[in-house]
């Protein structure tokens, strides 16, 4: 183990032993009495659905659902920072909680959107599949990382405008044909502010034989 890998499991042990996530808001990061899924009186006011759906649906017509959690300046825009740029993984099993499925998509599979290798090595770990593994369990759907591999290293997402956003370049990913083919697949990821990123996962994963794919997110950016 590294210094730097050492220093990282050390920081969440302590934050697990004197910030408790019982009693610390997942939102807030502040402590406080703390409901079912981790959020404080406070926070749990604004966690709701935004009206995103049918936008992103129309513009991307490789997803055949979307679900998404809240706004991301409704409070999880800071969860998400914790997570995923302060080595604080063990948020995502409390933040899995709060993604919810529609028990019509009948999914047989839950992945998440890949990291290209390099970025993924630097941070120590994927955060949406953290998500991703965590929700699966919880729903009791099987769970494959591997699914998706993201085959080019493209910039951060953050700062861009929304234009840009949509700029993806095709071949960014590739799907596993073994393990799409008659598949009804859930993917998960963090944030969404286009769709952009989900259609080009669907649109592989269709391409290798998924049925339908549908996209499960925290927040709406």
């Amino acid at each position: 183990m590294s210094t730097n890998d050492f220093l990282k499991a050390a920081k969440n042990v302590v934050e697990r032993l004197f910030f408790p996530s019982d009693c610390v808001c997942i939102v807030c990061g502040r402590e406080s009495v703390t409901d079912e899924n981790g959020l404080c009186k406070e926070c749990s006011v604004f966690i709701s659905e935004p009206d995103a759906a049918d936008d992103i649906l129309s513009g991307n017509p490789f997803l055949d659902g979307i679900s998404i959690v809240s706004k991301y300046r409704n409070g999880l825009g800071g969860s998400v920072v914790r997570l995923k740029y302060r080595s604080q993984s063990y948020l995502a099993e409390r933040l899995a909680n709060l993604l919810e499925s529609d028990p019509e998509w009948g999914a047989d599979l839950v992945t998440c959107v890949p990291m290209h290798p390099w970025r993924e090595h630097m941070r120590g770990y994927n955060h949406s599949a953290l998500l991703a593994e965590s929700f699966a369990k919880h729903e009791g759907i099987p769970f494959e990382k591997y699914v998706l591999h993201k085959a080019k290293l493209t910039g951060t997402q953050v700062g861009k405008d929304r234009q840009s956003r949509k700029e993806l370049p095709k071949g960014t990913f590739r799907a596993e044909k073994s393990l799409c083919e008659g598949k009804r697949i859930i993917i998960i990821d963090d944030v969404c502010t286009t769709g952009t990123t989900l259609n080009e996962c669907a649109r592989v994963m269709k391409e290798c034989g998924a049925v339908a794919v549908y996209g499960l997110v925290l927040a709406h950016g």
